[in-house]
């Protein structure tokens, strides 16, 4: 299956560069282009002047979306048509244009070629699942410019999470349990770690040396909340340890990554409650979909893309001080 993209730009020839090279041919084209993006400030209506003037990617340059289900947006729908079919020759990757990065995408007018699949571990990145292509190959492919690319892959490498999370409510999983010290000894290894720069280092080479920006999966049952009440001890102090943990090995494998001189970032990690009862941000409904359950809905995306947007914007402030 071929994936699609939505406003395509022309094919542009591009090639390998440094992270200075990008940063300073950002700052010409963004001279350039002000005025431009002057004529578009009626469509952004939640930016002031100064934050658009500060985002460093074009209006129809592309962001590409690589990862897993909490990047495909699988807790809520619709999804992107052929990527919900059920049964066992079914794909169910689940594309959502709610997610965070679609929600910046469309404040900034950037296209999105959105591969991420529900379920895909690191490997299947480069293999790809439900019979599609390699989401690689078809970032390799892409004859428009990539001007950032999204990952957000890992949890299903330690454990099948809807798996795991059904579990831990069914049945508990308090900390000392065997399956949680199995996930435990797998997100501090060596290995995952290693496992994770060298699909960044693939994703950015892939790009022609986009910005890639690690996805972080925030925390829904934060140490101090009420959520240890609504969900018992046991999960809440489990989930809390595990998700900073997972992150941990993801920030360290992005700093690996940047230490082999390739232009990838993490996204902030924060938490988000799954028990704000008033605004919830996380699908919570296991008997409509179970598929959702468990995946940030259009509010949690909405959360999440505020700190893509923040981390953008703070990053080419950072990289422009060094110049």
């Amino acid at each position: 299956m071929k994936f699609e993209s939505r406003g395509l730009s022309s094919p542009v020839e591009s090639s390998p560069t440094s992270s200075k090279e990008r940063l300073a041919n950002k700052k010409v084209r963004r001279s350039l282009g002000l005025a431009g993006v002057g004529l578009c400030m009626s469509t952004l209506t939640s930016f002031s002047q100064s934050e658009v003037a500060e985002f460093p990617y074009e209006a129809e340059t592309t962001f590409a979306i690589i990862g897993d289900s909490w990047a495909a947006g699988s807790g809520e729908g619709p999804f992107e048509e052929g990527t919900n079919v059920p049964g066992p020759e079914g794909n169910r990757c689940r594309r959502s244009k709610n997610t965070g990065v679609h929600q910046v995408a469309d404040k900034y007018t950037l296209n999105t070629l959105d591969v991420a699949c529900n379920g895909a571990t690191i490997g299947e990145i480069e293999t790809g699942r439900y019979g599609e292509d390699s989401q690689l190959d078809a970032l390799r492919d892409y004859p428009g410019t990539v001007s950032a690319a999204f990952v957000g892959v890992g949890g299903n490498d330690l454990v099948d999470l809807g798996h795991f999370m059904n579990q831990c409510m069914a049945t508990g999983c308090p900390p000392d349990s065997e399956l949680v010290k199995d996930v435990e000894r797998k997100v501090k290894s060596e290995e995952f770690k290693t496992s994770l720069t060298e699909l960044y280092v693939d994703v950015a080479e892939a790009s022609s040396n986009a910005d890639v920006f690690v996805l972080p999966y925030p925390n829904p049952l934060p140490e101090g909340s009420l959520c240890s009440d609504l969900v018992g001890e046991d999960i809440s102090q489990t989930v809390s340890t595990l998700i900073p943990n997972l992150n941990e090995s993801i920030s360290q494998a992005a700093a690996d990554a940047r230490r082999k001189d390739y232009p990838v970032y993490e996204v902030e990690t924060f938490d988000m409650s799954a028990c704000d009862i008033l605004n919830p941000p996380f699908n919570l409904d296991r008997e409509t979909d179970p598929l959702a359950f468990g995946h940030p809905n259009r509010e949690g995306y909405r959360r999440i893309g505020e700190k893509i947007e923040e981390t953008i914007i703070n990053v080419y402030q950072s990289e422009s001080s060094k110049e």
